[in-house]
Parts: structure tokens; sequence; C-alpha cells
């Protein structure tokens, strides 16, 4: 609503749905209200229904409404208008949050609002056709202030009228303020009665207020200036005119209103009410009380709670949690509430043996012998069979939601040196002293011998401990790298760096065949003269290329299977220059040359070699180090006389250095 700029304003219509209205039919049992089944959505989900009063519509207009929803995954299934009375029901799926409005072809939208919707619960709602008029508040001054309702609509203008638009028919309080000047009074808004004259006096006097709350020490807002109670009052003086006030105080209600100042003192009282109430929640035994997604303790769990709504919980491990909504207030100071016990989720277990009729454990107690089917909760359960002559077995299952979990077991025989478990179940013990079991202490036993077991002292079937030994490694691919350098030796001064990539087969615990290459990289090739004649030429010709890759083939033998595994291990191939055929140039001491011949960049090469491989946690992944030596055919000048001298080749020696990991 606001002032215009004209008088001949237009009536209008607009279609505004109470938000504050919504509220459950009751259908407890203490009311003795039934409703009917609400059908679920196409989408199985459980569903709602509002029924809508709406005044001032005829029959034919509420058929031509439509109902929008916003937002998404609700479905409206149902809108038909009311057989008796004006009503639309509707029925929609059930979501908290749901979001809706009303639209008609003539009176346009309606206002938004917003629910929360359970399943299968009947809700009322009210909804009204509103007419607006224009209203022309007339006064004896110009640039007064004007509030309809205590809303403020804007100022009366040379005419010394404010014109409003868009008012709905009804009793309404309007208040013209003009300096300290206060005038307020109610009129009735109709299509006969929209015009009215308000005279405002230009004299005022300041009045007493008085205001005693309960408790002594709340706090007073007037007009939105605190003022602290002393001894539970408060006073000030105020001009005429109409003012707010709001008391509040910690662990009460707060109040509010309006009060009028007009020439005479105002004496008001206020008592709040404490905004809590002692609440009670009952569920059954063991059954974790929630409240709003926090823990208070197990039932029954007794409290204070303030007013407001809150979100019940009943949750029990393994079980279905059940939920309810309740609005809490302070009008009822003690509150009891029942929630029903969650109920177990199941899932069944089908086990069977070979041979049958195994003592069958859950989490330690025995529930029958296999073959057999069983119902039992989700999550994690101990499974163990157990029978005379046959090896413990044990494992931990995992139950889920109507899921069937098989399980068919070959068990395995003892061996008549070997201990056995007792078959008694908790119900039947052993009556024949000859089947107690004695401890037997056995000599230590290498890893790839059968462990033995310990002795069994309590006739509680328990799993057979073995010592700890580490697993041998299977069959199956495998590949390392590794970083190294080698270093040639005597006269043969070549140093290079590499990086080194083994791929191949694990054929068994001890022993390894792969493939390898990677990149050398040359940083020393010194091939100086062989035997330090001025005159003679004997030498190595220089590496082909300052990159080299290495192609072989490597075999690996270990003889150990424990954590730490010493080994030995050839690797044979090529080293490849990337550079070509180079040329060898000799000159002589006068700088002529003697010789001029390419040769070629490839250099065959054998490296035996002793390592250490210490294996980790993982089944194939290990750490190595390893040093070897290395035998490398290279290029060789060797002179024949000052003048000639032939290209061959010579086995030239070094060490190699490797560090790397297997994986």
């Amino acid at each position: 609503m606001a002032c215009v700029g004209t008088y001949a304003q237009e009536e209008k219509s607009i279609l505004e749905i109470d938000q504050s209205s919504f509220a459950p039919v009751q259908t407890d049992a203490l009311s003795g209200v039934a409703i009917d089944k609400i059908p679920l959505d196409r989408s199985k989900r459980p569903c709602a229904r509002i029924k809508l009063h709406i005044n001032r519509m005829t029959r034919e207009q509420i058929d031509g409404l439509i109902v929008h929803i916003k937002g998404g995954m609700v479905e409206l299934t149902k809108k038909v208008t009311a057989v008796e009375g004006n009503g639309l029901i509707i029925e929609m799926t059930a979501k908290e949050q749901t979001r809706f409005y009303l639209h008609h072809d003539k009176f346009g939208d309606s206002n938004e609002v917003t629910v929360d919707l359970e399943g299968n619960k009947e809700y009322r709602m009210e909804a009204q056709l509103n007419l607006l008029l224009p209203v022309v508040v007339a006064t004896n001054v110009k640039g007064a202030d004007v509030y309809l309702d205590d809303v403020f609509v804007g100022t009366t203008n040379e005419q010394y009228m404010c014109p409003i638009a868009d008012v709905v028919p009804g009793m309404h309080k309007i208040r013209v303020v003009h300096g300290a000047a206060t005038v307020e009074r109610e009129f009735d808004v109709s299509s006969e009665s929209y015009s009215f004259r308000m005279e405002v006096s230009t004299k005022s006097q300041a009045q007493y207020v008085l205001f005693e709350v309960e408790p002594r020490n709340a706090v007073v807002m007037i007009d939105n200036t605190p003022h602290i109670a002393k001894d539970g009052f408060v006073q000030v003086t105020l001009n005429n005119g109409t003012h707010q006030w709001h008391v509040m105080a910690e662990g009460y209600h707060a109040q509010s209103g309006t009060f009028i100042v007009s020439g005479e003192k105002v004496d008001k009282k206020v008592a709040l009410l404490p905004d809590a109430a002692q609440v009670t929640i009952t569920s059954g035994p063991g059954v974790e009380i929630w409240i709003n997604g926090e823990k208070k303790g197990l039932s029954p769990w007794r409290g204070m709670l303030n007013s407001g709504i809150y979100r019940f919980e009943a949750r029990k491990e393994n079980c279905r949690t059940v939920t309810m909504s309740h609005t809490i207030t302070s009008e009822v100071a003690e509150q009891s509430y029942t929630i029903d016990t969650p109920t177990p989720i199941m899932g069944s277990l089908q086990i069977s043996s070979t041979p049958p009729r195994a003592d069958i454990f859950i989490d330690g107690k025995v529930v029958g012998q296999t073959p057999m089917m069983l119902d039992l909760t989700v999550g994690q359960h101990r499974l163990a069979l157990n029978r005379a002559g046959y090896e413990y077995w044990t494992e931990e299952i995992t139950i889920e939601e109507s899921k069937n979990l098989e399980r068919t077991v070959e068990m395995t025989r003892l061996l008549a040196s070997s201990p056995q478990l007792p078959t008694a179940t908790p119900q039947e013990p052993q009556s024949q002293p000859e089947e107690k079991v004695k401890p037997v202490k056995e000599p230590k036993q290498k890893p790839e011998k059968e462990p033995k077991t310990k002795p069994v002292k309590e006739p509680k079937p328990q799993p057979v401990k073995t010592p700890k030994q580490v697993k041998p490694v299977e069959k199956g691919f495998e590949q390392s790298i590794s970083l190294g350098t080698d270093i040639g030796l005597g006269s043969y001064k070549l140093v290079d760096f590499g990086i080194n990539y083994i791929a191949g087969y694990r054929v068994s615990n001890g022993f390894f065949v792969g493939a390898g290459t990677g990149v050398n990289i040359v940083v020393k090739d010194d091939g100086s003269g062989l035997d330090g004649s001025a005159n003679m030429y004997e030498r190595y010709c220089p590496a082909a290329s300052k990159v080299m890759i290495p192609l072989y083939l490597h075999l690996r033998a270990y003889f150990s299977k424990s954590k730490c595994q010493p080994y030995f291990g050839l690797s044979g191939g090529a080293k490849i220059g990337l550079k070509g055929k180079p040329e060898l140039v000799i000159v002589n001491h006068k700088e002529e040359t003697i010789h001029s011949e390419p040769y070629s960049s490839t250099n065959l090469f054998i490296e035996p070699a002793f390592g250490l491989n210490i294996r980790t946690k993982k089944d194939r992944a290990s750490i190595f180090m390893q040093f070897g030596g290395l035998m490398q055919m290279r290029p060789y000048y060797r002179p024949v006389s000052d003048t000639q001298g032939a290209l061959s080749r010579r086995m030239s020696g070094g060490l190699t250095i490797k560090l790397g990991c297997t994986f």
C-alpha cells in the first residue's frame, strides 16, 4: 500500500493464502477423527493432503484455480473442488520445505507459501480473495506523515490529502503525525466508505508512561529505545501518539505491542511466561534419543526444551531409525512423548560345509550345525565352524540389508600329530576325559613347513594361531627401476650415470627372468695410450655418443625366501650410441694424420652382480642394492708402425653400482 497521485483508482482483487493457518488435522486415537487413505505418487512415495478453505470465491472460480509447485521432486497427484463449502483439496508428494502458490486467469497469482508435509497426513489451510480499494486520508495540515496499520504510506500533499491504493476492506488503523502532534483513529474501509478526514492538533504535551514488568530485571524497548527495569518498573515521558513496546528477558517469552498517549498517563503491566517445558521422551531399552541431530542419552530421556519445532529420533545399532516431529510450547509445563522402538535391519546367511554337521558359531555363540540358513542383523559378524578331526575355520563376514550371503566351506582334516579343538558347544560340555586337549610343545618349524597350533586350554573354540612368517612371492609379472653408475678400471677411464628399467616374470620364489633398457649419460671418457710411448698411439676409441641406450636380458637367482634376500644377477646385451658411426682420427706429434677410420657405436657387454633385496609389507614391493663387474667390448686402435695402424675391439673392465626398487 502506498500513496498515489490520483484519487480515481480502480478496485482490484488479490488472492492471499494465510501461511499461519497451516496446521495438521489430528488423526490419533484421542481425537477420533479418521482420514481417507492417501495414495502414493507415481514414484511410490508417500503423499499428504491439504484442504484449502477459500473465502469470497464461488465454486466456479475455485474450479479455475491452478496449483503451481516450485522446486523438483514433488508431484501434484490430485486437485478437486470440495463438494461442500468453498474449498480446494490437493494431494502432493510429502516433503519438507514444499513451496507452492495458486493461479487464476482472472485474479492472477497468489502469494507463495512454504509447508512441511509428512506422508499419509492431512492438513488444513485458509485462503481469501481480497478486494483492494483506494483510500483517501484528508487532514488540516500539509506534510503530515500518514500510517496505515502502523505502516508508513506517505505524506499529505498541497491539498492536505494522502491517497492510498490497494487497501483490503475491513477495519484499519490510520495514524497521522505532524511534528509532536499525533492523531489516530480506526475506520471501516468498504466500497461505500473510502475517504476519511482527520484533524491534527498543533498543540501537544508529553505524558508519563509507566511499565511494571515480571521478571523484575526485564528489558523494555519503547520505540526501539531500551530501558532496563529497576525493581520491576520503567517510567518515561512521551508525546501524544502511538508508540511501540517490546519486553524481553532471558528464559522467557518476549511480548510486544503498541499503546497510545493521548493527554493522559499510561500505566501498563506485562508478565512474561517461561519459554521452556519439561519434556520426557521414551522408547525401547538401549535406544539412543537424538533431538535435532544431537545425541541426548538413552531412553527414557528427560530434560528442558525451549519453545520451537523439534525432530525426535530413536536410534539403535543395526536398526532402522524412528523419527517424529513436535512443536514444543511453554503452555504445557510438562510434556511426554513415546517413540516406537527401532526394528532390526536384517539379512540372511546360507552356510554349508564338507563334511556337514560342523558346529556353527556366530560372534562366539553356537547357533546350530551345517548346513543351515539363518537371519542376522546387518553389519560385521565373526563366523566360525568347528568339527572333530578338522581344522577350526573362521571368517569375518558382512551382512547387508535384504541380501543373502552364501558360504560353502571345504574343511581340512587334521594330521594325526596335530591337536584338535574341542567340539562341544557351550550347552553340551564334553563328558569323555580322553577328548580333552592337552598342551603340545613342538620344536620350532621352518616357514615352509606346516605351522604348529597352540594348545587349547579353554573349551571355547578359538582360531589356531600360527607363527609369523614371510609370505612367499607368487609367480607373476614383476618390474623394477634403478639408478646406477659404471666406472671403468685401468687405462679405460670411462664414467657414466644411468637409469634402468627391467620387466619380466617371476618364475618361482627364487628365480626371475626379464629384459631391460634405459639411458646412460657419459660424463668422462679418457682412452689414453696404453704403453705411455710418445710415438705409439695405442688407445681405446672415445665413446660413440654421450647418450647410450642399453638393451639386454636379465636373470636373477635369490638365495633366501626371507625378508632380506641376497641374490646373484646376470645381464647381457648391447649399448647403442645415438650418434651413429663416429670416426677415429690419429694425429702424430707433427699434427699429421696417420690413421682415419669410422667405427661402430654399438658395444656388447656382460654384467655379473651380487645384491641384497629387502621386501616390504606389500606382495611384490621391495628395494635392492647391488654391486657388480662390467665387461664391455670397446673399439681399440693398435699401431703397427709410426705411420700405420689397425682398428680392432678389446674387452675393457669396470665396476657397477645400482640402487632401485621392485614392484
